[in-house]
C-alpha cells in the first residue's frame, strides 16, 4: 500500500485524538502494520540493521512497559491479561519509530510530519476539539468541560501541550510562515489556552513557568529585546484575559493551594482532591517497598489498606480509592509491577529527555534543533502531568503518546542519519 495512506493517517491523528473514540487505537494499528511491512522489506539492508542497532536504547521506552508487566506477573504467578492493554500500544509504536527513523513517510528534503502538525494540524485540531466539546460534551464529568469520552485531566493536559508546541513552532519559524498561517496559529494559541482553562482541571498548568523559561532561553533570545518583551507581554496578557473571563481555573488553583497547606501528615485528613493525592503517594511508596520485586498487580494491596500507619492520615474512602490508580504515572506502575514498573515508567521520561538534550547539544541543523526543542518541552510537560495523573494508563492515551514519541524521535533520528551521510559524501 502506498506510503501516502500511512502519511495521511499519522498527520490527521491529532485532529481525531480527543474528538473520536478509538481513533488513536485504530490509527496506531494501521501504522504499526504498515511499519512492520516496511521493516520486512528493508531488514536485509545493512544500513537498516545498523539503524536498528543504534536505536536499541530508544526502543527500550516502547517495550519496557510490556516486559515490566510480564516479569512482575511471572514472579507473582498471577496472569491478568487486561494489564497488557496500554503497554501493547507502546510496543506497537516501536516499529513505527524504526520505520520513520529510516525514512518511511519522509523525504530527504521534504516537510517533517511535526512541522505539518504545528503549522496546520494542531491549530485545526483545537478548533475541532472546541466544536466537539460543544456538540458532544461529556455526560459523565458534568462539572467539567471536555469531549464525550475524554477525562478532564487528559483534556487539559493535551490541549495545553498542543498550545505550547504551536507557540514554539510560530516562534521558531516566524520568518518562513505566511500571514494566513501566522494568524491561524495565533488564534489557535488563544483557543488552546481557553480550552484548557475552561476544562475544569488544573492538570498541565504547572508546566507553564518551565515552558516560558525554555521558550525564552532557546527561542526568544534570537530576537531583539523589544520584540521579546512584546511577545512575552502578549502571551501573559492573553492568559490573564482568559482567566479573567472564566475564573474557574484560578478558583481551582487557589482551592488546590489551600488543600495542600491544610494537609496533616500525622492526623486524619478530609477527602479533598489534593489531600487524597498526597495520601495516595504516601501509601503507594509504602506498598512499593513492601513488594519491590513482584509488585502488587492491580488491587491485591487492598488487603493491606487498613494498616495502622495508613489509618492515621487517610479515611477509608482515600485508602480504597487508588484501586483506580495512584494518580501518578511512576508510582502507579511501581506499585503494580515493582522495580520493573518503576524502570519502565522512568524510561518513558529519561530516554526522550536524553535524546532532546543530546540533540540540542550537537545542533546538527535547524530542523534537528527544532525537533529537539519540541521533544524537550513535550517530555517536561508529560512528566509534570504524570505527577498528578496516569499518562499511559488508558489505551487511547498510550496509543497517541506512542505515535507522538515515534514521530518525534524517528524524525530526529532520520535527520541525524541523513546529516551524517551528507557530511561523509562531501
Amino acid at each position: 500500500m502506498s506510503t501516502i495512506f500511512f502519511r495521511i493517517a499519522v498527520i490527521i491523528l491529532p485532529v481525531l485524538f480527543l474528538t473520536l473514540k478509538h481513533a488513536a487505537n485504530i490509527i496506531l494499528i494501521v501504522m504499526s502494520i504498515g511499519a512492520l511491512h516496511y521493516i520486512y522489506l528493508e531488514y536485509r539492508n545493512e544500513s537498516f540493521k545498523k539503524l536498528v542497532n543504534d536505536s536499541r536504547i530508544i526502543t527500550i521506552l516502547f517495550w519496557a512497559p510490556m516486559l515490566a508487566i510480564l516479569i512482575s506477573q511471572i514472579i507473582r504467578r498471577d496472569l491478568y491479561i487486561n494489564n497488557y492493554d496500554a503497554p501493547l500500544r507502546l510496543l506497537l509504536s516501536a516499529p513505527v519509530f524504526l520505520a520513520i527513523s529510516d525514512g518511511w513517510l519522509l523525504k530527504k528534503n521534504g516537510t517533517l510530519i511535526i512541522e505539518i502538525w504545528i503549522k496546520w494540524i494542531f491549530p485545526v485540531s483545537l478548533l475541532v476539539i472546541l466544536i466537539c466539546r460543544f456538540y458532544s460534551p461529556s455526560l459523565v464529568w458534568t462539572e467539567h468541560h471536555t469531549t464525550y469520552f475524554v477525562d478532564p485531566l487528559s483534556f487539559s493536559a493535551h490541549t495545553l501541550l498542543m498550545t505550547f508546541i504551536i507557540i514554539i513552532g510560530i516562534t521558531y519559524n516566524s520568518s518562513s510562515l505566511s500571514k494566513v498561517n501566522i494568524s491561524l496559529c495565533v488564534a489557535s494559541i488563544i483557543l488552546g489556552f481557553y480550552l484548557a482553562a475552561t476544562s475544569g482541571a488544573r492538570t498541565g498548568w504547572i508546566t507553564l513557568p518551565f515552558f516560558i523559561l525554555i521558550w525564552w532561553k532557546l527561542l526568544l533570545n534570537r530576537y531583539s529585546k523589544k520584540y521579546q518583551l512584546l511577545v512575552f507581554a502578549s502571551l501573559i496578557v492573553t492568559i490573564l484575559i482568559i482567566l479573567r473571563l472564566d475564573s474557574q481555573l484560578v478558583d481551582k488553583l487557589n482551592l488546590g493551594w489551600n488543600q495542600f497547606s491544610e494537609y496533616k501528615f500525622n492526623n486524619l485528613n478530609n477527602d479533598t482532591s489534593v489531600g487524597m493525592r498526597i495520601s495516595f503517594y504516601r501509601m503507594g511508596i509504602e506498598y512499593f517497598f513492601e513488594k519491590p520485586l513482584s509488585g502488587w498487580g492491580d488491587v491485591s494491596w487492598l488487603a493491606r489498606m487498613n494498616s495502622p500507619q495508613f489509618m492515621i492520615f487517610a479515611t477509608e474512602i482515600t485508602r480504597e480509592a487508588p484501586k483506580h490508580g495512584f494518580h501518578n504515572e511512576i508510582l502507579t506502575n511501581a506499585v503494580r509491577s515493582g522495580v520493573w514498573g518503576l524502570f519502565a515508567s522512568l524510561s518513558l521520561y529519561i530516554i526522550p529527555l536524553y535524546a532532546a538534550l543530546k540533540g540540542l547539544r550537537v545542533n546538527l541543523n535547524k530542523e534537528h534543533q527544532f525537533v529537539s526543542i519540541i521533544l524537550l518541552v513535550s517530555i517536561i510537560h508529560l512528566f509534570f502531568v504524570g505527577i498528578s495523573t496516569e499518562v499511559t494508563n488508558l489505551t487511547f492515551l498510550a496509543a497517541y503518546i506512542g505515535i507522538f514519541y515515534a514521530v518525534l524521535l524517528g524524525e530526529q533520528k532520520f535527520i541525524e542519519n541523513n546529516t551524517v551521510k551528507s557530511k561523509l559524501i562531501t
